[in-house]
């Protein structure tokens, strides 16, 4: 569950500033833009883990 999160966070920060740098951002809204897209990815991921675990009581966290 740790690592199905961070790498959620981590893609959503990745996609962020890539989607940013296409726009033609500056340099401190790319900082805004990677924690933003992080934390807002990491979250949904979160969220949408602790769903799956819910369905599916019975396996632990591998």
């Amino acid at each position: 569950m740790i690592i199905t999160t961070t790498l959620g966070g981590v893609a959503g920060a990745i996609a962020s500033v890539l989607t940013g740098m296409w726009c033609g951002v500056g340099v401190f809204g790319l900082i805004g833009l990677y924690i933003l897209g992080g934390t807002v990815s990491f979250a949904i991921t979160f969220l949408i883990t602790l769903k799956m675990q819910a369905q599916r009581p019975d396996q632990g966290d591998h």
